[in-house]
């Protein structure tokens, strides 16, 4: 594995004043660049020469190409159930089971209580949406209620809710305004290339590269940990993008 020694040695292509628009990004814009480079990772670890030709892409205009489609824009963490949400429920379940139309699913129960009015137990009409295979569970909301009551009542729901499954609810919110000054991108583009290539960039050469200026142990400890966890779940972030994006709901 070649060792990159010097700033001087890295490639042509990298230029720290591609990466100055990140000052300027909100949520969103992290969400986008991240979620980018986070297919790339995953294309590499798959052996993918897809991976090379986006990050071919990335190395000419870090930023200004980057597009990422929303649908309407990130799920707002807290929503009202659609009947989208019912839609997907059960695609994803008869997709497990494309039989389940024709056996004794839920879902075949519904639709034979919606048509012929045969009752089956209301113990199943009770189970939540969300359970089991989606990350979002549905929530109807008494508004004659006040809002103490409201917040007391989610609350507990949402202790009871996060009881039944793994997900960590202690995340900080993400500190985004850092992580144009931390030089996450840039980092990021050089450990695609990195992997790529096979070239080792030391702690105190990445650090002076990407603008980071607390010194290589500080950039040890502050930009891979931060970077390692954006790349394994955005979800965090997706979230508040989407209230950024959304300040009256």
């Amino acid at each position: 594995m070649a060792k990159i020694d010097r700033v001087e040695d890295l490639p042509d292509w990298f230029d720290l004043d591609k990466y100055q628009l990140c000052k300027s990004f909100a949520a969103v814009d992290w969400l986008s660049n991240l979620e980018t480079r986070r297919s790339i990772f995953e294309l590499i670890a798959l052996g993918d020469g897809e991976a090379t030709k986006r990050a071919e892409y990335l190395r000419d205009d870090p930023i200004d190409n980057l597009l990422y489609c929303f649908g309407g824009g990130p799920a707002n963490p807290v929503r009202s159930l659609r009947y989208a949400d019912l839609a997907t429920r059960a695609s994803f379940d008869i997709l497990l089971d494309p039989f389940l139309s024709k056996n004794n699913g839920l879902w075949a129960k519904i639709i034979e209580h919606m048509t012929t009015g045969n009752f089956f137990p209301s113990s199943e009409l009770g189970t939540p949406i969300g359970s089991d295979c989606l990350d979002t569970y549905p929530i109807l909301v008494d508004l004659r209620a006040s809002d103490s009551i409201l917040i007391d009542a989610f609350a507990t729901w949402l202790r009871d809710a996060r009881s039944e499954i793994a997900i960590d609810s202690k995340r900080e919110r993400p500190a985004y305004k850092y992580w144009a000054r931390y030089g996450l991108l840039p980092y990021l583009d050089l450990r695609i290339w990195s992997k790529e290539t096979g070239h080792s960039i030391p702690h105190h050469v990445m650090a002076e590269a990407v603008g980071y200026r607390k010194g290589g142990d500080s950039f040890r400890k502050t930009v891979p940990p931060l970077a390692k966890r954006l790349m394994a779940d955005l979800s965090n972030l997706e979230a508040l993008a989407a209230i950024e994006g959304n300040p009256e709901e």
